[in-house]
């Protein structure tokens, strides 16, 4: 079903402003992403070559969120009537993906090094400096993501702002290193890029639960709320499979309530016209509710709890 022209254009604003936070937060992360790979290769760093290509990675999930918000946040169609929000899931385990990659990467270059195969690093105060900028770029860079990802109630965002953050730890990782390698403890590196990888890791794994979480249609309120708030219509005797499904910010509710049968079909009608209204503005990320009313011939009924 096609939707509202008003409902188009707030779609419309919510993806511009998504994909204007996105392209900031490219070009910030590229230029953190080469300064980190430039000093790390010149100095052999490899905990810092751990941690640019971290920041690198930061950059492609931008390019991979700008690519796939420009389907997310089209309107619903005949085609997919709930809209097109699950593309920006996809995105988010593309991200996930990327992280395995780069960890697995890392672990294995710091194996190399404890092996005594790779080349040795050694301590440079340029180094040290481009650290200490790009975590302070970082921060900053995931404390803005992060709140515009909350205003904007973008998944991706949230999803992209914690990734980002992770690059905080990391660079902490490495100027513990590099002040290691200036004390001649060259064996810091590798252990500080075994962290960063263990680090990547986790953030993957995070973002792959709550994503998967979302393809899953894993509930998103309490059925319980539900029920209580059904059950403060006196004609209401209880309710069944109460369902929610979808993201943060739209959510999708199904639910059967059972009517007193004296209700006419009308007054039945009316009833779960105000009962939706009144879920609706108890929850306001509900994008849509359907109702489906029942007569309760039941002698006895229990308002106490939804049943299955």
């Amino acid at each position: 079903m096609p939707a509202e022209p008003a409902t188009v254009t707030t779609q419309a604003a919510r993806s511009g402003a998504v994909r204007r936070v996105l392209w900031i937060t490219l070009a910030l992360n590229l230029c953190v992403a080469v300064g980190k790979l430039g000093a790390g290769l010149v100095t052999n760093t490899l905990s810092m070559v751990a941690d640019g290509y971290h920041s690198l990675l930061d950059g492609a999930s931008n390019v991979v969120g700008l690519v796939a918000l420009s389907f997310a946040h089209q309107p619903p169609d005949e085609d997919h009537q709930y809209g097109h929000r699950k593309f920006e899931v996809v995105a988010s385990i593309a991200i996930s993906a990327m992280l395995l990659v780069a960890a697995i990467e890392i672990v294995t270059s710091a194996w190399e090094r404890f092996r005594g195969t790779g080349g040795l690093a050694f301590y440079s105060p340029f180094s040290l400096a481009v650290m200490i900028i790009t975590m302070v770029v970082n921060f900053g860079v995931s404390r803005y993501e992060a709140r515009r990802g909350r205003e904007l109630r973008s998944m991706f965002l949230l999803a992209d702002s914690r990734h980002t953050a992770t690059d905080m730890w990391s660079s902490a990782s490495v100027i513990v290193a590099l002040l290691a390698l200036r004390a001649g403890q060259s064996w810091f590196d590798p252990v500080a890029a075994l962290v960063i990888g263990g680090i990547i890791l986790h953030a993957g794994y995070t973002i792959l639960r709550w994503s998967l979480g979302v393809l899953a249609d894993r509930a998103y309120i309490d059925a319980r709320e539900i029920h209580a708030i059904a059950m403060e219509f006196p004609d209401v005797r209880s309710t069944r499979r109460v369902r929610t499904r979808g993201f943060s910010d739209s959510v999708f509710v199904d639910l059967t309530v059972r009517l007193n049968p004296s209700l006419t079909l009308k007054q039945a009608h009316d009833l779960c016209d105000r009962l939706e209204d009144r879920l609706k503005e108890s929850f306001p990320a509900i994008a849509d509710i359907v109702v489906h009313p029942e007569p309760d011939d039941s002698a006895g009924f229990d308002r106490g709890r939804p049943s299955e």
